[in-house]
């Protein structure tokens, strides 16, 4: 009972680390929901505006003239 417990666990923490990397890697989609606004535009390069759409964030090119 004691192994399963530990794989359970791990388990759990595995997929915590999983979300954690996709919310803070800027390479993958992840939600934009009110709270995570910010990150949209912080994990976008200085050239680049981070844009909410369909509830995920993109980074989208800024044309500047």
């Amino acid at each position: 009972m004691t192994k399963m417990l530990k794989l359970v666990y791990f388990m759990i923490l595995f997929v915590f680390i999983f979300f954690l990397v996709r919310v803070v890697n800027s390479d993958f989609l992840y939600p934009c929901l009110e709270d995570f606004k910010h990150l949209c535009q912080r994990n976008c390069p200085d050239d680049m505006i981070g844009v909410c759409s369909n509830l995920h964030c993109h980074c989208m090119k800024v044309n500047v003239n």
